[in-house]
C-alpha cells in the first residue's frame, strides 16, 4: 500500500457528538502499573523486512471477469475471519468474500440499491460469528444482515435519535453490538447497543484520548480467550473488554517517552480539526495512528515529521523493531489489516507486490509466476520473528 494511501486513511476522520441520557454510564477503569510498556522509538530505523520477518506467504485472490476488485475502500478495506475467510471491500463498497486459499465465494454486488434488502451507503462491515453472517451499518443507521452468499436476512433501524450514525461496530453476542462514538471532549466512550431492546443500554467512558485523528476502527476483537478493545481515537491505552459484565479494564499503557506524544501535548492548544495534522507535525514527536494486538505482539504505526513507521513489539520477549513505511526503503511492509498471533496480514495490489516482499523469505516462490499486474489484490502473510 502506498504512502499516499496511508495519508488518505488518516484524513478519514469522523467527529461525533455524544449524549448522556437514560443509560448506564461506567467510568471505573482501573490502571495496573505492571502493564505499562515502554518503547524506544527510532526515527532512523535501519532494519529491513528480513530483520523483522522470517518467512512470507502470498495468497493471490481469484480473478476473472466477474470478480474484479476496484481500489480499496478508504474506511475499511479488508477483514480476516481466522481460519475461514478473507473479505475485501472496494471503493464501490462491494464486499468480496474469499476462502483462506484465495478462492472466491461470493460478493455483495447485487445488494446495492434502494430496493428491498438492498443497501446504499454502508459505513462498516462486521462478521457475525454467532449466525455466520455479515452485518453492515449504513449512513441512515440501518443494520443489514446477509448470509455468506449475500442473501438478505433482515434489516434493523437503529434507534439513535440522540447520536450520529455508527461508523464501526463489533458483534459481541447474538443480540448486542459495541461501538465507539468520538467527540471533542477529553474523555471518550464505548457504547453497548442492544438489538433486542433497540437502544443504547450502556456507555463506558475510557481515558487516554490524545486526539481524534487516527486510523484505528475502534472495535472489539477476540484474541484467544480475551476480547481486546483499541480506541478509535489516538490513544496510548489498550483495554480488555468483558462481554459478560459488558465493561472494560486497562490492559496495556504504552509509554513512548519524551519522543512520544502525550495527552497534554494537544489538549491545551485548542486546535481546530483542520489544523490537527499540521500541529502533530510541528510537535516533532511520534504519533500513534494505528494498533493491532495479538497474544504475542503489538503492531503499531507511528508518524513523525510526516513520515510513517511500523513498530513491532514482542509481548513475551519484550524485543522490538521499527521499520519505515517509505518508498525510498523498498521493499517495505505495508499497512496491515490484521494481526493473528505472530502473523501480520496485509493486502496489496498485484502490480505492487514486489515492493512489499523479500523473495528470499517466500515459502513458495512459484506463486509469483501465477500473479499478473491486472489481477485482483494479493494477501501477504508476514511471519514475525522480532
Amino acid at each position: 500500500m502506498s504512502k499516499e494511501k496511508v495519508i488518505l486513511l488518516i484524513f478519514c476522520l469522523v467527529l461525533f457528538l455524544s449524549c448522556k441520557n437514560n443509560r448506564e454510564i461506567s467510568s471505573d477503569i482501573t490502571s495496573v502499573a505492571d502493564l505499562k510498556l515502554t518503547y524506544e522509538l527510532n526515527e532512523n530505523p535501519k532494519s529491513e523486512i528480513k530483520d523483522v520477518v522470517n518467512k512470507i506467504e502470498l495468497i493471490p485472490l481469484e480473478t476473472n471477469k466477474e470478480i474484479l476488485i476496484d481500489k480499496f475502500f478508504n474506511r475499511q478495506y479488508a477483514l480476516y475471519i481466522p481460519d475461514k475467510y478473507f473479505a475485501i471491500i472496494d471503493m464501490g463498497v462491494n464486499l468480496f468474500l474469499f476462502d483462506t486459499k484465495g478462492k472466491h465465494i461470493s460478493n455483495s454486488k447485487g445488494c446495492h440499491g434502494d430496493g428491498p434488502g438492498q443497501f446504499f451507503a454502508p459505513h462498516y462491515f462486521a462478521y457475525n460469528q454467532f449466525n455466520n453472517t455479515f452485518q453492515l451499518i449504513d449512513v441512515y443507521s440501518q443494520m443489514f444482515e446477509y448470509d455468506m452468499n449475500f442473501n438478505f436476512k433482515r434489516k434493523t433501524k437503529l434507534n439513535l435519535t440522540h447520536l450520529r450514525p455508527i461508523v464501526s461496530f463489533s458483534i459481541i453476542d447474538s443480540s448486542t453490538i459495541a461501538c465507539t462514538i468520538p467527540n471533542n471532549e477529553a474523555e471518550q466512550s464505548m457504547y453497548i447497543y442492544s438489538l433486542i431492546e433497540n437502544k443504547v443500554i450502556k456507555e463506558i467512558q475510557y481515558p487516554g484520548k490524545i486526539e481524534t485523528t487516527s486510523m484505528n476502527t475502534g472495535v472489539v476483537t477476540k484474541v484467544k480467550e480475551e476480547f481486546i478493545f483499541i480506541p478509535m481515537d489516538m490513544n496510548n491505552n489498550v483495554f480488555q473488554f468483558h462481554p459478560d459484565e459488558k465493561n472494560i479494564s486497562l490492559k496495556y499503557t504504552i509509554d513512548n517517552g519524551k519522543n512520544g506524544i502525550s495527552v497534554d501535548d494537544l489538549r491545551t492548544k485548542n486546535i481546530n480539526e483542520k489544523d490537527v495534522l499540521p500541529a502533530l507535525i510541528e510537535l516533532n514527536k511520534f504519533n500513534p495512528f494505528q494498533k493491532y494486538v495479538s497474544s504475542d505482539y503489538i503492531a503499531s504505526i507511528y508518524m513523525k515529521n510526516n513520515k510513517f513507521y511500523h513498530h513491532f513489539f514482542n509481548l513475551k520477549t519484550k524485543k522490538q523493531m521499527m521499520t519505515s513505511l517509505s518508498t525510498k526503503n523498498k521493499p517495505y511492509i505495508p499497512v496491515g489489516f490484521h494481526l493473528d498471533s505472530s502473523t501480520y496480514y496485509a493486502v496489496v495490489y498485484a502490480h505492487d507486490i514486489n515492493n512489499h516482499i523479500d523473495t528470499d523469505l517466500l515459502l513458495d516462490k512459484s506463486v509469483l509466476d501465477k500473479i499478473s499486474d491486472d489481477d485482483n489484490p494479493v494477501i501477504i502473510k508476514y511471519h514475525l520473528k522480532v
